[in-house]
């Protein structure tokens, strides 16, 4: 689950459809299959509603972890302008927290993906290192290379 503008707007349009399929609903009976506007509305917004939730708590408190940061973020990682856009949207959220977690959490998800992307080039280096037999002082890159954990 990426949580990006696209689906905060496909959210939005649910919510929309769904006041009109009740205008509809109302005048015929009840259907004996769910159809796609019941399952967005019974199913997806709630669970969507419940794990945004979660994630927007974790990111104020410093709790989520890299392997979450990875699921909800990592395609948003080469549009810092949209991370930080969508991170203040998680913020407005919840209200009464305010903004001021927002920049910080940001920096940081954005040094995680620098480190990251780094240490991948540090593996592919070792890698040439090992096919090559070259000798010489690797050890910055076999350290940076371990240095990517999952947890944050």
């Amino acid at each position: 689950m990426v949580l990006h503008i696209s689906l905060l707007s496909f959210f939005l349009t649910i919510r929309l459809l769904n006041g009109q399929a009740d205008e509809v609903r109302s005048n015929k009976p009840a259907p004996a299959v769910l159809g796609i506007l019941e399952v967005a509305t019974n199913v997806f917004i709630p669970v969507y509603n419940n794990k945004l939730m979660e994630v927007l708590t974790k990111l104020q408190r410093e709790t989520i972890t890299l392997g979450e940061v990875d699921c909800f973020f990592q395609d948003l990682t080469s549009r810092p302008n949209v991370l930080r856009s969508e991170l203040q949207m998680l913020a407005r959220l919840r209200r009464d927290q305010g903004e001021a977690w927002v920049q910080p959490r940001f920096e940081k998800i954005m040094a995680y993906y620098r480190v990251q992307h780094q240490a991948q080039a540090a593996g592919e280096l070792l890698k040439i290192r090992d096919a090559f037999a070259l000798k010489g002082d690797f050890k910055p890159m076999e350290d940076l290379n371990s240095v990517v954990s999952k947890t944050y």
